[in-house]
């Protein structure tokens, strides 16, 4: 039902965009293409939101996609994830330092977030193995994601 609320949204959406531009249009027109080749998802049925446990919609969406690790959707907040995903995944699993990579993962994250890259840096192994079944999921597409 979740699902079909945020489909019959996204529609309406499109259906309002007459003026789109070419990228915007060719974005609208991937779209209807995915919504007819997936049909309405199978946990549409099953779902309950009234009795479910999650907190926020990315608790939802993380479950439906097998994250369980918190500073992983932490890490998911960020704008340019799928952006920096790969770069993060890469510096984890190298063998550098802790305070190399601290510094680096600061850089791509920003000072902001300094207390996230100690707590990253503090559970490589584990944030490495999410990551990489998380890239194994990802497929690119003209700067979209899709899960």
């Amino acid at each position: 039902m979740a699902n079909s609320l945020l489909a019959d949204h996204l529609d309406r959406l499109i259906s309002g965009l007459s003026d789109a531009t070419g990228s915007e249009r060719s974005y609208i027109d991937e779209w209807a293409r995915l919504q007819r080749e997936n049909g309405p998802s199978k946990t549409e049925d099953t779902l309950n939101i009234e009795d479910s446990s999650w907190q926020s919609v990315l608790d939802l969406y993380n479950s439906q996609i097998g994250v369980s690790n918190p500073l992983i959707s932490k890490l998911r907040l960020k704008p340019n994830f799928n952006t920096i995903l790969p770069s993060i995944h890469s510096l984890l699993s190298s063998n550098r330092s802790d305070d190399e990579v601290s510094a680096e993962l600061v850089e791509i994250l920003g000072f902001d977030d300094i207390e996230l890259v100690m707590q990253v840096v503090s559970s490589r192994p584990s944030l490495v193995h999410e990551m990489e079944q998380l890239l194994t999921v990802h497929t690119f597409h003209d700067g979209l994601s899709y899960y």
